[in-house]
């Protein structure tokens, strides 16, 4: 950067709608564009906007590649996601550019956790406390409390930093059967709770009272959360989406027919973190499908937090170039 260059407001830009408080960090030091909506900024619209840019704020499915980085030309030096993996980002292209890649800071992690097992308890809650689950064994006379749940088996499918957590916290709160399945081989957990039990992914379908979706299938050649995954679920179980990113891991269509036609009891979706949620108008018709609650300011809305999080890294990284320079 020249001289001129160090005194002017570096511009972002952002490739989808974030909560008003990560808008606020950035406002303070740069200006920013940004691509309004909820949904995956339009791949042409991604190349015109980036033209100039000092750094790039993505979500998840945003694929930002070579084509993307000629596009946004030499003053680019950052480019920062709000999702916990770089799948789309292609990191060595960056590198070979001088382009400095940030991640979600793992911190947030906890916040994700804390987020799905509350989940858990309310879509439990929900299948206990509704009369057309009397049919599979539940009672509306049931708690949906914690001591009711702890000799149920939970399942954890991902054992990533979110799915530790999890299994961390169901354990703190007196749960006595979890297993889980290492959707990526190549990986090795060695924090992961003694108390877990490694199973492979049928019995993990199999044996799951309670089956929380924590990670991505490393094949993405097809969903392994579909119709033939659902047909060996228990009558009685439920499924909690802990990270709406997962669209291509799930068969949200199969999902819903499942549900529909009472394969397994119930579902609870997060519907608070980045992207929309495929096939969510049809979903949330159905009355054994539970959202998280919508609501701007909740201390439970991890977008909020990772916002924040991410600006203020994005913000640190630029002032720290700036200043090298």
């Amino acid at each position: 950067m020249d001289a001129m260059s160090f005194f002017r407001r570096p511009k972002v830009y952002v490739t989808r709608r974030i909560p008003q408080k990560g808008v606020d960090v950035l406002l303070r030091d740069c200006d920013i564009s940004m691509w309004d909506s909820e949904n995956t900024v339009v791949r042409g619209e991604l190349l015109y906007n980036v033209a100039g840019v000092d750094a790039i704020l993505c979500m998840a499915n945003d694929i930002i590649d070579s084509v993307v980085l000629d596009a946004a030309g030499s003053n680019l030096k950052v480019v920062a996601t709000m999702c916990n993996t770089l799948d789309d980002i292609d990191v060595e292209a960056c590198n070979k550019s001088g382009i400095r890649v940030l991640s979600c800071p793992n911190l947030c992690s906890e916040g994700r956790a804390d987020l799905t097992v509350s989940l858990m308890l309310l879509t439990l809650k929900r299948a206990a406390t509704d009369p057309r689950n009397l049919t599979v064994g539940y009672s509306v006379t049931n708690s949906a409390c914690w001591e009711k749940c702890a000799n149920q088996i939970f399942g954890i499918y991902g054992l990533n930093t979110t799915g530790e957590t999890i299994a961390k916290r169901l354990k703190e709160v007196g749960v006595n059967s979890i297993i889980a399945f290492e959707s990526n081989s190549n990986k090795l957990w060695n924090n992961v709770e003694s108390s877990v039990k490694l199973v492979d992914f049928a019995d993990l379908l199999t044996q799951s009272d309670v089956l929380c979706i924590c990670d991505e299938n490393a094949d993405k050649s097809n969903a392994r959360f579909n119709k033939d995954a659902f047909k060996q679920m228990k009558k009685n179980a439920v499924i909690v989406v802990g990270e709406n990113g997962l669209s291509e891991n799930l068969d949200y269509i199969s999902l819903y027919e499942a549900l529909r036609d009472g394969k397994f009891l119930a579902a609870g979706i997060n519907s608070c973190n980045q992207g929309p949620v495929p096939f969510q108008y049809p979903l949330s018709g159905l009355h054994n499908c539970v959202f998280l609650p919508q609501t701007q300011e909740s201390g439970f809305d991890v977008r909020h937090k990772t916002s924040v999080a991410v600006a203020n890294r994005l913000l640190t990284e630029l002032k720290y170039l700036q200043a090298s320079n």
